[in-house]
This record gives structure tokens, C-alpha cells and sequence, in this order.
């Protein structure tokens, strides 16, 4: 359903609002007691989706899809030690998410998704001080999903109709923040990552064969919810705001890791015809890096290479199949958390490299599906080292004065590129290939460090307003439907902008509201069919209204951030010959409008002075799919899916 950006504001307002205490005490008032957490819970919530579906057929299939809202039951326990939170938590929510991406000519060509409802066990960590606890969360999540692509009118028991209902593991991962209103009640906001790997059909809804093809699913998801404590409540525990004896995370260290989840492929036929498919993968790796740390607050960079098991291959109407390998994959990342005891709960971005080698080919016999393309057959080569973004969040126990054990979030995309060769190495069709993926580490980390430290740095005082300036680099999306041609392409672009806050602080208990304003990306475009088809978008301004809450300690602040993105996006697509911006003539499809979704972060503000600060957050921004509008009679109206992944770098100055 098509979900009122008016609820979502007043929704996000309401929430704020609750967040906030009446009296609020200076940053000077540390003698705060911190709320044990320990015990079982019930809760009540609702979910605001920017949700999705994928699909692949002859004639066309992209991304898109809607906002939508659904309501959800959660059951839990938490252990508690000082300041360190454990969970284990189930959620069941339905009925679930339900919308389409479509094109209204010259046939109906959409794809469906419905989740009629899904079921997730996760393991929650965080840091609670006073009130307030700041957490990561990740786990299972299956889904019983119904996913339709088609290419006929009506979209039901066609023929060239693809449809699967079924049961499906996939990945949820996120993080947020809870407040305790009193020893019994609580209010929490999240946002949650939820993706399952594709699914493949060859029939329609009636079981008849038609062709086949594969279809996908995944939500940005903003959560809200009433939690009650079961038994005697909560108290306060021994520990008062964090812990005073803490890791001394300084120094070098090594380790080793594996890394499972799912690649997102895009490829482009050198046709008409697309393909999304979310592929699992795995590899291992080995890590190197250096810590420093100051009091609670710990900023480092580590290098880390994997390789092994990151490939994927799928394929789509009669005779098309892409293949992809990853030879290897790097990262230089920048990380920033906050310790206490023996846990650092941080966040990480930087820069990606992968060897890849991707191509399509339309020579497949479909009875040998699962079986590679022929290297005879590849059109469209990419062969080459693609440099990316890579950004995300961990949590990492220390188990002794050496030893540690991490697990760790990352997004890993990379803009387009160009295929152009045959697999004999001469030239061949053109077409995009855009690829990214969603993985969670778990490793090992040996320090050569000093163990233990004791906390240092007083209190900073986070409360009053703010203004600063912002860059983001971040991989800039756009998809679109099918008909004469779709698919997803992205682009590496940093906008810049400003940005201004006021911050409410209870002890190290930091609540707060933001907005910010950013331009200057630069346009998302991607080409097929030799080059001749276009499709491209240019988010001309973006900005923000979002809640904040986290924890200070020392100079440092860690804190989740979500709400409301508003974009001024223009798109536009070319399906006869080239073109460069939506004036040309041979424009058939566009839309210039103003747009509504959602956006939420997870990051790290240090202050360096008593006035001024540097932030680092990673970011999602993500607006439903939008009707481009036909042009000239060309009787093409095609939906338009923009959305981003990235960094956000900024200084700030308090008043």
C-alpha cells in the first residue's frame, strides 16, 4: 500500500517528543546511576519500510518499491554486566510489507511483493549508561513471501509471468537506541536492515511453465516501539555511567575473520533485459591495524584482504545468465567507538577494492541451469580492479589481555562498470555492471597492546545547539523498471551541505534533534543496448530532519540517528538514442519531483574543543519508487527507485 509521508512525519515528531525529558541536567551532573537492563520483555511496535522487489524477465525487470507500515509483537531477555548489555530477542511482524514497481507502457510490466509476514531471532549488544542504552542487533529473519514479475496485462495466470510463494531465510541487521521511561516500560527506535536471497520460478501463478527467472526482496526498515519489562522491573545497577576500569585498546593488532552474506548483482544485458539477483557468498580473511585511544573513546584504521567463495551467477528469460567472481576483496577503513569494561561498540567506513569479472551471455540451455555460461558465450566483459565505499558498525569483546573476538556489519558497493569486450578479449556489446553486498564478519584479534587502562577524559558537555558542514561520499543509486529496458546502476558522488542541532544532555545521556541540507552530487547513469539506451537521475538537494540519542563519555559521543529524508530528485530515460540531460529530444520517459523516505546513521562526534567537533556516520538515505512521466508520446511511464549508502564527515561548532 502507498504509505502517507504525513504519518511518517508526525510519527517521527511523536517519537522525538516521547525521547525527550522534561528537565534536562548539564553534562557536570555525572553521578548518574545506569538502569540494569537484565530480564524478560514484551513489546509493541510498528515498522515504517522502504521496502522492495526485484525481477527478471524477458522484457525488462529492475527494483522498486514502496513505503510501507506493519505492526509487530517482539519478545526478549537481556543479561547485564556493568554497563554491557547481552540480548537475545524474537519479533514476529505482519501482516507485512506489500507494494510494486511498474511500467504503464507499451505492456504492463511490474513486479509484486508481499510478505505476508516474517520471523526474526536476534542477539542485540549495546552500552547502557543512565536511561539509556545504544545497541547493534543482527540475526535470522524468515519470511513467508509472495513475488511476482510480469510482462503481460493483466499481471495474473499470464503467460511470461513469473511467481513464487514461499518460505525464506534471510539476514536482518541494524542498530539503535532504548530509553527507560520508568522500571517497567521503555521506548525504543531502530533501524533494521532485512534481505533474502533470491528465489527462482519458471511458472505463473497457475503452475504453468513460462520462462524463468529469479526475484528478490529486501526493506530499509525504521522501527518504533513500547517495551515492558516482565517480573520486579528495573533497578539501577551497581555501575554508575561507565565504567571506570576499562580495555586499553591502544596499539597494533592482528586477526583473522570469515565473512558471510549477500551479494547484490546488477547486470544489464547489452539488449533490453535486466537482472537483480542477491546471491549468498562467503570468504575469509586475515586483518591488520592501530588503535589509540583517549579515556572511553577509541579511533583507529585497519586494513583487512578476503578472497575465496565471492561469486554468484543467475539467469533470466530463455537464454540470458550473468556470472560474477571476486577474485579478492580489500578494505582501508577508519574506525571510532566508545568502550567500556571489556566491549568497544564502534563504527567503520573507508575505501573498497575488489578484482572482479562479470559478464552476461544469451546462449544458455535452460535445462543446464546451475551450470556456468561457456567463457564462448560472455558478452559484455568486465574484467578489472573496481575501487568502492565500504561503511558499517561492530561490536568487539576483549576475552583477555591479548585476545579478542569481533562481529562486524559492512555494506561494500562500487559504482558502474563499463563491459565492452567479448570473452576472446575483441570488442563486444556495451552494458553496465553495478554490484554491491551486505556482509557480517566474525573474528579473532590478537593486540600487541597494554590490556588495561583507567578512564581519563571528564565529561564533555553536549548540550545546547550547533551548526556545522558536512561532506558524504556515498554510492548513489537508481533504478529502474522495464519495458524497453531497465536495471540499477550507481555512481560515486559526494555532496556537500550544512547542517544544524540542538542537543538535550542528562548525565552522559545525550538526546537530540537534526537537520541538514546537502547538494552537489553529481548525476546517476548507466547505458545498454551499445550504449544507445540511457537512464540517469540527479538528486539536485536532499535534506534531513532526524532524532538523535546516544551516549557521551570523555570527549566522545556514540549515537544513533533516524527520520525523514526529503530529495528534489530529476529522472529521466533514453530508449531510442543517446542522450545527455532530460531537455534532449529524445527523452521518453522523466519526472522532476520532491520527494519523501526515510533516512537513519550510526556514528562517532568527538569533540576537540569546547566548541568545536568532528563527526563520522554512516548513513542510509531511501525514497519509494516514482512514476516517470511519458514524453512526447512516447507512451512510456517508467518508476524511478533512488536510494544511497555512505559516509558522512563533518565538524561542527556548539553556542
Amino acid at each position: 500500500m502507498r504509505f502517507s509521508t504525513s504519518v511518517l512525519l508526525r510519527s517521527s515528531a511523536c517519537t522525538l517528543a516521547l525521547f525527550l525529558p522534561a528537565q534536562v541536567a548539564t553534562a557536570q551532573d555525572a553521578a548518574q546511576g545506569t538502569v540494569d537492563w537484565s530480564g524478560n520483555y514484551v513489546g509493541l511496535g510498528a515498522d515504517v519500510a522502504n521496502a522492495g522487489v526485484a525481477w527478471s524477465t524477458d522484457y525488462g525487470g529492475a527494483y522498486g518499491g514502496e513505503l510501507d507500515a506493519a505492526p509487530f509483537l517482539s519478545f526478549g531477555r537481556n543479561w547485564q554486566n556493568g554497563n554491557v548489555v547481552y540480548g537475545l530477542e524474537g519479533v514476529i511482524v505482519g501482516p507485512g510489507y506489500e507494494g510494486e514497481a511498474e511500467v504503464e507502457e507499451p505492456t504492463d510490466y511490474r513486479g509484486f511483493y508481499d510478505w505476508g509476514w516474517t520471523g526474526s531471532i536476534r542477539g542485540r549488544v549495546g552500552i547502557a549508561s543512565g536511561s539509556l542504552m545504544t545497541y547493534a542487533v543482527g540475526g535470522l529473519t524468515v519470511g513467508e513471501l509472495e513475488l511476482i514479475g510480469c510482462e503481460g496485462v493483466p499481471c495474473f495466470d499470464q503467460d511470461y509471468t513469473i511467481y513464487a510463494k514461499e518460505t525464506v531465510v534471510g539476514m536482518n541487521l541494524g542498530f539503535g537506541a532504548e530509553y527507560a521511561l520508568s522500571p517497567k516500560s521503555s521506548l525504543r527506535a531502530e533501524y533494521l536492515y532485512t534481505a533474502f536471497p533470491s528465489v527462482f520460478s519458471e511458472e505463473n501463478e497457475s503452475g504453468e511453465f513460462t520462462e524463468p527467472g529469479e526475484l528478490s526482496t529486501d526493506a530499509h526498515t525504521l522501527r518504533f516501539s513500547w517495551n515492558y519489562m516482565l517480573g520486579e522491573g528495573r533497578g539501577s545497577s551497581v555501575e554508575a555511567g561507565l565504567g571506570a576500569a576499562n580495555r586499553d585498546w591502544t596499539g597494533a593488532y592482528v586477526g583473522g575473520f570469515a565473512l558471510g552474506g549477500l551479494i547484490v548483482d546488477d547486470a544489464l544485458n547489452p539488449f533490453y533485459e535486466s537482472n537483480r539477483a542477491y546471491k549468498t557468498a562467503g570468504a575469509a580473511g586475515l586483518a591488520a591495524g592501530y588503535n589509540w585511544q583517549r579515556g572511553n573513546f577509541v579511533f583507529g584504521a585497519v586494513v583487512d584482504v578476503a578472497t575465496g567463495g565471492l561469486e554468484s551467477d543467475s539467469y533470466w528469460g530463455d537464454d540470458y545468465r550473468k556470472e560474477q567472481e571476486w577474485d579478492w576483496l580489500a578494505t582501508i577503513r577508519g574506525r571510532a567507538g566508545i568502550t567500556t569494561g571489556d566491549l568497544l561498540l564502534y563504527t567503520t567506513a573507508g575505501v573498497a577494492a575488489a578484482d572482479m569479472y562479470i559478464g552476461v551471455c544469451d546462449s544458455v540451455d535452460v535445462d543446464d541451469r546451475g551450470l556456468p555460461c561457456d567463457p564462448s558465450d560472455l558478452d559484455a566483459i568486465y574484467e578489472g580492479t573496481n575501487v568502492g565505499l565500504t561503511a558499517g558498525f561492530g561490536a568487539e569483546m576483549a576475552m583477555s589481555e591479548r585476545l579478542s573476538l569481533f562481529g562486524e556489519y559492512s555494506f561494500v558497493g562500487f559504482p558502474n562498470q563499463r563491459g565492452d569486450k567479448e570473452s576472446d578479449g575483441s570488442d563486444g556489446d556495451i552494458a553496465d555492471h553495478t554490484t554491491a553486498a551486505h556482509f557480517v564478519k566474525f573474528g579473532a584479534n590478537y593486540s600487541f597492546g597494554q590490556g588495561r587502562a583507567m578512564s581519563g577524559d571528564p565529561l564533555h558537555n553536549w548540550s545546547g545547539t550547533y551548526a556545522g558542514a558536512i561532506v558524504e561520499p556515498r554510492l548513489q543509486y537508481l533504478s529502474t523498471s522495464g519495458g524497453y529496458g531497465g536495471g540499477t546502476g550507481s555512481d560515486l558522488t559526494t555532496p556537500a551541505g550544512l547542517v544544524v542541532g540542538h542537543n538535550w544532555q542528562t548525565g552522559s545521556v545525550v538526546l537530540g534533534i537534526e537537520g541538514d541540507i546537502t547538494a552537489g552530487a553529481d548525476e546517476t547513469r548507466f547505458e545498454y543496448f551499445d550504449g544507445d539506451y540511457v537512464n540517469a537521475s540527479e538528486w539536485n538537494w536532499t535534506s534531513t530532519i532526524r532524532a538523535r540519542a546516544g551516549i557521551a563519555t570523555g570527549k566522545a559521543l556514540l549515537y544513533a540517528t533516524g527520520g525523514v529524508a526529503v530529495g528534489d530528485i530529476t529522472g529521466w530515460a533514453c530508449y531510442s538514442t543517446d542522450c545527455a540531460d532530460p531537455s534532449d529530444d529524445d527523452v521518453s520517459t522523466e519526472f522532476d519531483e520532491t520527494l519523501f523516505g526515510i533516512t537513519a546513521g550510526i556514528g562517532v562526534e568527538y569533540a576537540f574543543s569546547d566548541s568545536i567537533s568532528g563527526t563520522m556516520e554512516y548513513r542510509y538515505v531511501g525514497f519509494p519508487s516514482e512514476m516517470g512521466n511519458e514524453v512526447d508520446g512516447s507512451g512510456i511511464e517508467a518508476d524511478f527507485t533512488n536510494y544511497t549508502q555512505g559516509v558522512r564527515i563533518g565538524v561542527n561548532y556548539s553556542f
